[in-house]
């Protein structure tokens, strides 16, 4: 009796085992079957995010009804962002280890006691004669110290004839040009005696202008990557952050140009949303044209404005590199690359010294100067020219590329020394008392994989901007200050305002500002019926949406995706063929275009999507927006993509900035060496 109860359980645990071993393979195939759906169908999970997510999951910035255009309030760690939270926090490399041979006082270099009696250096100041072109003025030798004479660039190599050791640099010293002096003929008004007699205020104020930027960086990454830092303004401070500040386009370049010209980068078309406005729609900056022009070429930048009144500049840009991406000026996007500086710019210029330290080192570490940090070396370098000039007028504009061009996360590493360099020295009175600063950004991240997801596209459009201005603004200019904090709460605001402004600041804040369409001085009242169109913005980079997935057949779906590939199509043929003639030495040959192309396999998903108010030439709202994932043949490749179409007009564009692809590693191997902007695009023949 006693075995055949052993038995009869051992007989149920092998029946239960059999049992959850059938129950488990069952739940292991049904997430197996949803995984091959979802990659079957998504493929990717920026697409499972995208299939989620909704424009009315997102509150706007206002909920006011007389607000014609509001941005979205987005989470700060949105799932898009999930996975880069991991990432937190980042450890900036060790500069210390690079160790230096010389000390920087001033415009004086000393070799220092430390790396021995032996030491001799050659010592060679490097002037610019134009772009790309630099003199190496003759060797100094020295033992002891040398005195920047020239210029502010210097290249140092020094010998220890004991050790038999070698040391190389380049070094920016902060040189006070005895120059600068008497052609700046405006003082900066010291107030601090002023402010103790109840604000009593001289009736014509001059004063600093100090803009710090970051490339690429909307308004939740700088708060994702550096929170004691923004708080820190935020919080600390009685500046004002610009809420529902909208980009003007993808990269930097035609964000810029408004920020500098209050001109547009845009290229008038049909489809432009700008037709008809009576928009200088800058035909110096056509395709055929922008490749040939320096800046110096395009209307006057607002820096020269500065600098024409009397005022001490700077110009600095901290990208160690010397390619496509070394300057806002030279953001290679499909249609815009424009040539930097024939002449120097500013009284104090990086380039040089960023050049020609690349030349030195070939991949110097872009996160190190010497043995400083690449953001410490900029602002030693603004708070000793600031200091240098204390008595003048200043207009300084510091871009920092490196910690954001590319990543989301970097940043981070610097944020305990951002705070503490805005709390010593930009909030200090030193600086507040008689500047106006603005720390800002041009546009959000867009060369990673999110900007085809709706909440990644939206956060693009959202760049980062905070202004400081003197604390006693309020007690002079009380309506002027109103306006300001009523603009940064809920007004559509872009860089053609931050251009007025800064325009409205040279003149006299008390003086009446004439302004010019499309930008308003930020001290006067934006309208609240302001839309994307009347801001200058074009449509596509609109970001007060409105969804209409409803009621849109899949039909029309199918039509524009196949409507947009004919385009995608004949925009590589069109640019090809261009190319290929401009090389071509005869015309005996014909042409052969390498590149099959693309048809449709699927449509994925898509969400369709308008912008707030009347966006086109007719005052219809009649232009919307398609993002369409779709896969393509040949191999089946999956596309992401922006269509605008103008029903009005019968016109439908693919935007080709938006284009991204997956799977497309090598297939337009054949034209690549040629033609890398298209190889991507290309899916070669053989």
């Amino acid at each position: 009796m006693f075995m055949r109860r052993k038995f009869l359980r051992a007989q149920n645990v092998k029946r239960i085992t059999h049992l959850s071993g059938g129950l488990l393979l069952v739940i292991l195939g049904m997430n197996l079957a949803k995984w091959l759906y979802l990659r079957r169908n998504f493929r990717t999970q920026d697409d499972i995010w995208v299939s989620k997510q909704t424009l009315f999951s997102y509150p706007r910035i206002s909920d006011s009804i007389r607000i014609a255009c509001s941005q979205f309030r987005l989470p700060l760690w949105g799932e898009v962002f999930q996975s880069y939270r991991k990432s937190f926090p980042r450890k900036h490399p060790d500069c210390s280890e690079f160790r230096s041979w010389i000390s920087i006082l001033g415009d004086k270099v000393v070799i220092l006691n430390s790396v021995g009696d032996q030491v001799t250096c050659n010592f060679s100041e490097i002037l610019r004669m134009e772009e790309g072109y630099y003199i190496m003025l003759p060797v100094v030798m020295s033992n002891s110290s040398y005195s920047l004479r020239f210029t502010d660039v210097l290249q140092v190599k020094c010998r220890n004839s004991s050790s038999q050791k070698e040391w190389a640099e380049v070094i920016y010293a902060a040189r006070k040009n005895p120059a600068i002096v008497t052609t700046s003929t405006n003082r900066t008004p010291d107030f601090t005696e002023t402010l103790r007699q109840e604000h009593k205020l001289p009736p014509k104020v001059e004063l600093n202008v100090l803009v710090w930027m970051f490339d690429g960086i909307s308004s939740s990454f700088f708060l994702r990557n550096v929170p004691k830092a923004a708080s820190y303004l935020t919080n600390s401070t009685d500046g004002v952050l610009f809420r529902n500040f909208n980009t003007v386009g993808r990269n930097s370049l035609p964000n810029m140009i408004p920020f500098w010209t209050e001109h547009s980068c845009a290229i008038a078309r049909l489809t432009h949303p700008f037709v008809d406005t009576g928009m200088n729609h800058a035909e110096w900056l056509e395709p055929t044209k922008a490749k040939t022009l320096h800046v110096d070429d395009l209307p006057p930048l607002l820096i020269s404005d500065y600098l024409r009144s009397g005022y001490v500049t700077a110009f600095y840009e901290d990208f160690q590199v010397i390619d496509a991406y070394d300057s806002i000026f030279n953001d290679p996007g499909k249609y815009w690359m424009i040539r930097n500086f024939r002449k120097p710019p500013a009284h104090y210029y990086s380039r040089p010294f960023m050049c020609n330290r690349f030349k030195l080192f070939k991949k110097p570490s872009p996160k190190c100067i010497g043995n400083l940090r690449s953001s410490t070396h900029a602002q030693n370098l603004a708070q000793s020219w600031w200091k240098q000039h204390e008595q003048e007028n200043k207009f300084f504009f510091f871009n920092q590329m490196t910690y954001t061009h590319g990543s989301l996360t970097e940043l981070n590493m610097i944020d305990t020394e951002l705070e503490g360099f805005f709390e010593s020295w930009m909030n200090s009175d030193q600086v507040r008392n008689n500047t106006i600063v603005i720390i800002m950004s041009d546009h959000g991240n867009h060369v990673l994989r999110n900007e085809t997801v709706l909440e990644g596209m939206l956060d693009q459009r959202l760049p980062w901007v905070f202004m400081l201005v003197p604390p006693w603004f309020d007690s002079k200019f009380p309506e002027q200050m109103k306006a300001l904090r009523s603009n940064a709460h809920d007004r559509l605001v872009t860089l053609y305002d931050v251009h007025a402004t800064l325009k409205h600041a040279l003149k006299g804040i008390d003086e009446t500002y004439i302004r010019r369409w499309p930008g308003y001085s930020l001290f006067t009242t934006v309208p609240m019926n302001r839309t994307c169109r009347t801001a200058g913005i074009p449509a596509n980079y609109c970001g007060c949406l409105r969804e209409i997935d409803k009621g849109v057949p899949f039909d029309t779906i199918r039509n524009v995706t196949e409507q947009s590939i004919r385009q995608l199509n004949e925009h590589v043929l069109t640019k090809f063929m261009k190319a290929e003639k401009k090389k071509a030495t005869t015309t005996a040959n014909p042409i052969s275009f390498p590149c099959t192309n693309w048809t449709l396999h699927a449509i994925q998903h898509y969400k369709v999507v308008k912008t707030q108010g009347s966006e086109n030439t007719t005052g219809t709202d009649d232009i919307a927006f398609y993002l369409i994932s779709f896969l393509a043949n040949p191999d089946n490749v999956g596309f992401k993509v922006i269509i605008e179409n103008d029903v009005t007009n019968s016109l439908l564009r693919l935007v080709v900035d938006s284009i991204q692809m997956t799977k497309n590693e090598g297939l337009g191997y054949c034209i690549r060496g040629k033609h890398p902007t298209l190889a991507k695009y290309c899916c070669c023949r053989q």
